[in-house]
């Protein structure tokens, strides 16, 4: 978060200090690492209080990892049930936990207290920020590196200022189902929103909660409903409201399939692009000519607009050593100058199979003996086996009639290539990925496939499968 975001950040909490009166009180935690403190407990906010608060912050320099559950543990910990209070998560979001987050929130958080949280940058994690958000009820707000700080300071004062009516429930016998299932609380000039799901035949609605003087209440009388009167736009928000809370659910621990299921139900009936449906038919099965060999380049990303490179742990670039796996050969040959290092040359004629340690140097892998290495399997099932291999030098590709399988118990098995579906005969240049197609008389393989050996040119060629190539084969496309 160094950098721009956590500058940003820094002005969105001072700003939120200035709006706190002498009543108000505030308790401050960074983390990193650890979390780190302010002050041993809550403050009231004099000015002497905000002018300390503000100078603390503005001290604070990224260091260290994320981690935000311990942090917001912390938070969380000194709230005793029955507190209303505002617990504001300020982050980048750039986690890989987000279910413990929600988690914690959802097993943590009291019932009278509310957690918010606000996104910083340009690329804010909204499948942290959003379901942490409602399973606090609270609100999430998103600020840009360069924006305003002003609006996003406004929306969060108005909904952690006094609201007018906490804890509402809705509950009647015409009412069938309501979205969100954590009802948010009522603000003055900030309607709570809540789709509902209703008998078509009506009855009665009773709206409930805590007012700051006294109990709120009211009574609602629902009309019996035709088919296809009243606004789509209704049913839809149920759908997608619906949709939000199996997501949080899920993010905070549910079971994947049943929560996925009921996505896919709810999408489907309501017509909502999800994460499980969509209005796009979406193939994963690459379609090109199976005949050709391919190439497969690394393409630079461009970083989220005011994220730094350090930040993200990447400036490693202009190390010497690059350490690396044989089995990323295409990622290797990325790396090859125009002119060959003295020795590749004469590796034309030779095939021999290559085993490379973990710490091995560029330099000294490009000076050793090798040809081809297995980049992947792409189909593994019974009868099939499709592999990609990755081409170090320039050759005149001729593909073989059979291939033998050497599998982990020391077997062999014959497979034959399927020549309309493998890289036709011709010259491929160095970097290219050559298609090998096999038909052969067994189960998958999975992790058994150890080496496959076939003749190219008089010559016999051993190529070793690598252990994360042989497992990639169990998770390829089916």
């Amino acid at each position: 978060m160094a950098g721009d975001p956590l500058a940003q950040a820094v002005r969105v909490v001072s700003a939120l200090v200035d709006s706190l009166g002498d009543e108000d009180s505030l308790e401050l935690l960074e983390f990193s690492d650890a979390p780190r403190r302010w002050r041993k407990s809550a403050a009231r906010t004099t000015s002497r209080v905000r002018s300390s608060a503000k100078a603390w912050l503005a001290g604070l320099r990224a260091s260290g990892s994320t981690e935000m559950r311990d942090a917001l543990s912390e938070a969380l910990a000194g709230i005793r049930p029955g507190a209303q209070r505002q617990v504001l998560l300020v982050t980048d979001g750039q986690i890989g936990f987000e279910r413990e987050i929600v988690a914690e929130v959802l097993e943590r958080l009291p019932q009278a207290s509310r957690l918010h949280t606000l996104g910083v940058g340009s690329a804010p994690n909204r499948s942290l920020l959003g379901p942490a958000a409602r399973a606090g009820r609270g609100t999430e707000s998103i600020v840009g590196v360069d924006e305003d700080v002003d609006r996003a300071v406004r929306t969060l004062v108005a909904r952690t200022a006094a609201p007018l009516v906490t804890d509402l429930s809705v509950e009647g016998d015409a009412l069938l189902a309501h979205a969100p299932a954590r009802l948010p609380d009522l603000f003055a000039g900030a309607p709570a929103l809540v789709s509902l799901r209703l008998r078509p035949e009506g009855g009665t609605l009773r709206v409930r909660g805590l007012g700051a003087e006294r109990p709120f209440d009211r009574t609602i009388s629902v009309p019996v409903a035709s088919p296809g009167v009243g606004s789509a736009a209704v049913a839809a928000l149920f759908g997608r409201e619906s949709v939000e809370d199996h997501e949080m659910s899920l993010a905070g621990g549910a079971d994947r399939g049943e929560m996925d299921a009921a996505i896919e139900r709810l999408g489907l009936a309501h017509q909502l692009a999800t994460r499980l449906t969509s209005w796009v038919a979406v193939s994963e099965e690459p379609h090109v000519d199976p005949t050709q060999p391919t190439r497969r380049e690394r393409v630079p990303h461009a970083l989220p607009h005011g994220v730094s490179v350090e930040g993200l742990g990447l400036r490693s670039g202009s190390s010497q050593r690059t350490r690396f796996l044989l089995s990323e050969a295409s990622d290797l040959m990325a790396g090859v100058s125009k002119e060959a290092p003295e020795g590749m040359v004469h590796a034309k004629r030779s095939m021999a199979t290559l085993h490379a340690d973990e710490g091995d140097s560029f330099e000294d892998l490009a000076r050793r003996p090798r040809l081809f290495a297995v980049r992947r399997i792409t189909l593994d099932r019974p009868g099939k086996l499709v592999l990609e291999l990755s081409l170090w030098l320039p050759i005149a590709w001729a593909p073989p009639a059979e291939v033998t399988l050497h599998l982990a118990d020391g077997s062999t098995l014959a497979a034959r290539v399927v020549p309309e579906r493998s890289t036709a005969a011709g010259e491929v240049g160095r970097g290219d990925v050559l298609r090998l197609a096999l038909l052969h008389e067994g189960p998958a393989l999975g992790a058994a496939l150890v080496r496959l050996a076939f003749e190219h040119d008089g010559e016999t060629v051993v190529i070793d499968v690598p252990r994360g190539r042989r497992h990639a084969g169990l998770r390829g496309r089916r």
